[in-house]
């Protein structure tokens, strides 16, 4: 910001002439000198002009400009004419070098008549009588010094002096905002630079290619409206040739949404390794962001599972008449939004302490979920009209609230909702498959499967945290669905199903 200094000095104060023989053209051609200097924003310029228009104007042997370097507290010769002894960047530390030091420290002027005679006086050109020193400040701030050398001894008059003072106010001010304009225009070039690079990352975090997927032909393309902006897409390769596709975009533009985004995509990839479908991947997800994301910040996403279709078309190929659907297609199933503070039905997470009593429970205050959804209702109806016509359902972990809302709902509670649904009318069996060979004595050794565990055993292996984390939601789901009329409920692996359903492999859940 541009400033002007405030001076009682004007052409018309001075005296046509004084006993020196100043001439008043000179004068005035320093003085409009002044005045444009200030319209100037080249700091190197400005300093080496004025040491120039001062010398020629009052036939000075030598004009030094000093510069303050507040780091240091040292004064930096910037501009002169007519020293032979120091060069631009030759430093005097303020307060302990001559004049020029005595006049940064006390921020007065100082004028030696006879600088022989001067103690603060140190020796440059043989040939000087007489020298001024001037501070340059503006309000309160060192800004630096001005000298001015003349080979007679007392040369400067008056009027000289009331002159230079006035003129080092327009230097002083023009040497400021030189100076903050050039330190914005740095900040500025590196702001750039650091969106630049920015912008670089966030490139190499796209997609570089689109993924070849039998049947589908897909491809993605993102053009932030400023250098950097917090939309991301992407093509998650995932187990036995799944993948997963995701459109998302982070609230606001800019470097803070850009950071967000990265820190969601990091965490997106890896919760999207472990098997999960999208609902539960996004659940999981929007724990963690809810936890670490600062408020105010949101991120709205689409995650969508190749996993649905590809069974289903799995099935097909096995003359099976199967059908992909969601939770809205046929209004399948109806349910709110988590409120906030809720019991969550991942009270296991594994991304939770499992030794942390309010997480354990699934409980916290002041935790909201986001679009997490809770059942309320299955068209029973519905499904079981699908079903007698030799159709077979293939559910994706989606909800909806009747109004719209599309709802993240746990894939296990799903599977349970509507075997306990369909048990009137049908002889229902659950089988929850994933990773494990079934619910492990030893979560780290595959072969440790306990073959059947009632009620009274699973509260003991609670106890003893033998089972933790996801595996508790799924043991609670699984006698949830016995008490509501399934009629068996298994878990294990998915590339043994048929030994599952024939009792042969996996963990069996029964009443007693």
């Amino acid at each position: 910001m541009a400033a002007s200094p405030r001076t009682d000095f004007a052409i018309a104060t001075l005296p046509t002439l004084d006993a020196s023989g100043v001439k008043i053209a000179e004068l005035v051609r320093l003085q409009k000198f002044a005045q444009r200097i200030t319209a100037s924003l080249d700091l190197d310029e400005i300093v080496q002009r004025v040491a120039d228009e001062v010398a020629a104007a009052l036939g000075c042997v030598e004009i030094n400009v000093y510069l303050h370097d507040p780091v240091n507290n040292e004064l930096v010769l910037s501009g002169m004419q007519g020293c032979s002894v120091h060069g631009k960047g030759h430093r005097l530390k303020v307060g302990t070098e001559g004049m020029v030091g005595y006049v940064a420290a006390t921020r007065q002027m100082r004028y030696a008549p006879n600088v022989a005679r001067d103690p603060y006086y140190k020796a440059c050109e043989a040939d000087v009588q007489s020298e001024v020193a001037i501070p340059l400040h503006v309000e309160n701030e060192l800004i630096g010094v001005f000298t001015a050398s003349h080979c007679e001894p007392d040369a400067f008059s008056e009027a000289h002096l009331r002159l230079l003072q006035g003129f080092c106010s327009h230097v002083a001010v023009a040497v400021q905002n030189a100076r903050r304009f050039h330190d914005e225009r740095h900040q500025r070039e590196a702001m750039s630079r650091e969106a630049d690079e920015a912008r670089s990352i966030q490139q190499a975090l796209l997609p570089r290619s689109s993924p070849f997927i039998p049947g589908f032909r897909v491809s993605g393309l993102s053009i932030p409206a400023g250098a950097i902006g917090g939309d991301w897409y992407d093509f998650i390769p995932l187990e036995n040739g799944r993948w997963g596709l995701v459109l998302a975009d982070v609230s606001g533009k800019g470097t803070a949404a850009a950071l967000l985004m990265s820190a969601t995509r990091g965490m997106l990839r890896s919760l999207a390794q472990t098997g999960s479908g999208p609902a539960e991947v996004l659940t999981r997800l929007n724990k963690l962001m809810v936890e670490d994301f600062p408020c105010g910040r949101f991120v709205t996403m689409v995650y969508a599972g190749y996993i649905n279709k590809n069974i289903v078309a799995g099935l097909q190929a096995l003359n099976c008449n199967a059908i992909g659907l969601c939770g809205v297609d046929g209004n399948a199933i109806l349910a709110h939004k988590r409120s906030v503070g809720a019991k969550d039905d991942r009270a296991g997470d594994p991304y939770m302490a499992p030794d942390a009593d309010h997480k354990a429970a699934g409980i916290r205050k002041d935790l909201d979920y986001g679009f997490v959804g809770d059942i309320d209702a299955i068209n029973k109806a519905f499904l079981d009209q699908l079903l007698r016509e030799g159709k077979a359902l293939v559910f994706a972990p989606i909800t909806h609230d009747g109004k719209g809302q599309l709802l993240n709902t746990n894939a296990d509670t799903i599977a349970k909702e509507i075997a306990v649904a369909l048990s009137g009318s049908f002889g229902v069996s659950l089988v929850y498959s994933f990773e494990k060979s079934g619910v492990l004595l030893n979560a780290e050794d595959d072969r440790s499967v306990i073959r059947r565990i009632n009620a009274v055993y699973y509260k003991e292996l609670r106890e003893r945290q033998v089972v933790f984390g996801g595996m508790i939601p799924k043991l609670d789901n699984a006698f949830a669905a016995l008490g509501g009329g399934v009629k068996k409920v298994i878990i294990g692996r998915a590339e043994d199903l048929p030994e599952l359903l024939a009792g042969r492999s996996g963990t069996t859940i029964v009443h007693a």
